[in-house]
């Protein structure tokens, strides 16, 4: 058994999240975004709706968990121990630029006065802090928790194998350069564009027009457009950390694009095993060995894209990264190749005599990763039509519209149903405090108190029907402890409804410092 198996005996949903109640008393509290929320509930709302008990592993609802079980077992997690993993790699003898990239002088030097904590194929961390590593056949990947934006994402499309494919091939060549590869993993972290099917990076490259062609920007000699890959040999590509500005194919994530001057902005597609460095002080750019031009981004997104602001609200754009994900576009009709410093010795060869013909567009539509503000996975009322459909012979729990108020044995009870004033406080939704389970009734010495006057009937509305907790013990009879007064009470249910003190002070004529030695007994704060 999973040492995060829990038995949920109740639940309770209101606007601001969901609260899971485990049989031993303990809470889970999840938002309403997420796919994690919406698999859950999914799991616990017919149980709770039969007022029924039921045992679920929260471990089996993470993402890694979903990703395992798609791949089929291929690609299995484990969390690791930092200093376990750092053992798994061998420091650089040195990180330098190659004899090759000598030749490319530095424009700018990463120089933070502890190079020697970025050597190791880990970032530095705790050695006592874990990391989630992904085991591909024989090979680990550390650092893979910074894809789970990129797998939640991947789950809620309901296509994982983009995430699954860029695994393995970070997992075939990490053993070559194994820091190169926690790095990307630093870039993917706060990119804003999926993973491509075929396990491809989908990146930004900035251009610019030379009359009636399109060139890079550094130095205007090498041509490209839709189709060209663009290459040049690793060892021409500088692969240390240390240096920001300097030889190999220059990527960039959308946080970088307005720090290039370029007219054309294109997507290209880059192979994980021709990502030679991530910059450390600059994880919004990459150098590379080679990418693949797949797509020109309209004219009309520039601007949003130079703000750092999602291109896909756009008709045209949202199409065009569809496309791309899925393999939609024009494949590699040339290959240009440089061999020289500065765009030189280029060499230009055409791969295919006659493009094949693509209907653009008939992907659908793919959104950036923050894209829009994230709905809710799930909503209140689908949780009250999931229980209603799975136990339609219960009669579900009607609205609140009048106010009976009585304090038994220190709990406060509306219409028999115990609120837990502290809770609602909280929260500010009375409807999260109200336990729908009925209590026993109440005892002849307890006073009830109707109130009539400033009750919002949807105020305190029940948002979901869950059985009593295994915690709260139903009255029985009378406790010799004397009920509060008539006034204290209508005071914890006017601070319940979101009232200042003053407010209270005002229409109970109650003195403040009884007011204070009242909210501060039962751990309440002033409400503004």
């Amino acid at each position: 058994m999973s040492k995060n198996t829990v038995v949920i005996v109740a639940a309770i949903a209101g606007q601001k999240g969901i609260t899971l109640y485990h049989e031993d008393g303990r809470e889970t509290n999840l938002t309403l975004e997420g796919w994690r929320t919406k698999q859950i509930m999914d799991k616990v709302t017919p149980y709770i709706a039969r007022h029924q008990k039921v045992e679920i592993d929260l471990d089996s609802f993470d993402v890694h968990a979903h990703i395992e079980k798609k791949s089929g077992g291929l690609i299995r997690f484990v969390k690791e121990k930092i200093a376990s993993v750092r053992s798994w790699f061998k420091p650089e003898a040195e990180d330098e630029a190659s004899k090759g990239a000598e030749a490319f002088a530095p424009t700018a030097t990463v120089d933070d006065g502890s190079y020697g904590k970025h050597t190791y194929g880990v970032p530095k961390a705790d050695p006592e802090q874990e990391t989630v590593v992904a085991i591909i056949g024989d090979t680990r990947v550390p650092g893979v928790e910074a894809l789970e934006v990129h797998m939640e994402r991947a789950i809620e499309a309901g296509d994982t194998e983009g995430v699954e494919n860029f695994m393995k091939r970070c997992a075939a060549v990490i053993d070559k350069r194994g820091h190169s590869i926690q790095e990307l993993l630093n870039f993917m972290k706060k990119g804003d564009l999926p993973i491509a099917r075929d396990g491809s990076i989908i990146a930004y490259k900035v251009l610019k027009t030379q009359g009636d062609i399109i060139v890079d920007c550094h130095s205007g000699e090498v041509k490209q457009k839709v189709g060209s890959r663009v290459v040049m040999d690793e060892k021409l590509v500088d692969p240390s950390r240390r240096t920001e500005c300097s030889s190999g194919l220059h990527i960039a994530r959308r946080g970088y694009l307005r720090n290039f001057g370029g007219n054309v902005i294109m997507m290209v597609k880059i192979a994980p095993e021709d990502v030679i460095a991530v910059p450390m002080g600059e994880p919004d750019k990459m150098r590379v060995a080679a990418y693949h031009v797949v797509g020109r981004i309209p004219d009309k997104v520039h601007n949003l894209l130079r703000s750092n602001k999602p291109m896909t609200g756009d008709d045209e754009a949202s199409k065009l990264l569809a496309d791309v994900i899925t393999g939609n576009h024009v494949g590699v009709l040339e290959e240009v190749r440089i061999t020289g410093p500065k765009g030189s010795g280029l060499k230009i060869t055409q791969l295919v005599d006659q493009a094949p013909e693509i209907i653009h567009g008939t992907s659908g539509r793919a959104k950036a990763l923050d894209d829009e503000v994230q709905k809710p996975s799930v909503t209140v009322k689908e949780i009250k039509d999931a229980a209603k459909a799975a136990a339609p012979d219960i009669k579900p729990e009607s609205e609140i519209t009048k106010q009976h108020v009585q304090m038994i044995n220190g709990d406060l009870h509306v219409d028999g149903k115990i609120l837990d004033i502290s809770e609602a406080a909280a929260t500010g939704d009375m409807s999260a405090a109200i336990n729908n389970a009925p209590s026993a009734a109440p005892a002849k010495k307890a006073k009830s108190i109707t109130r009539s006057k400033g009750v919002a009937p949807d105020a305190i509305a029940v948002k979901v029907k869950m059985p009593a907790l295994a915690k709260k013990k139903a009255y029985d009879g009378p406790e010799p402890e004397k009920p509060l007064p008539e006034k204290h009470t209508l005071a914890l249910v006017l601070h319940a409804e979101g009232k200042s003190n003053r407010a209270i002070e005002a229409e109970l004529k109650i003195c403040r410092k009884t007011l204070k030695k009242l909210f501060d007994k039962n751990g309440l704060k002033p409400n503004g």
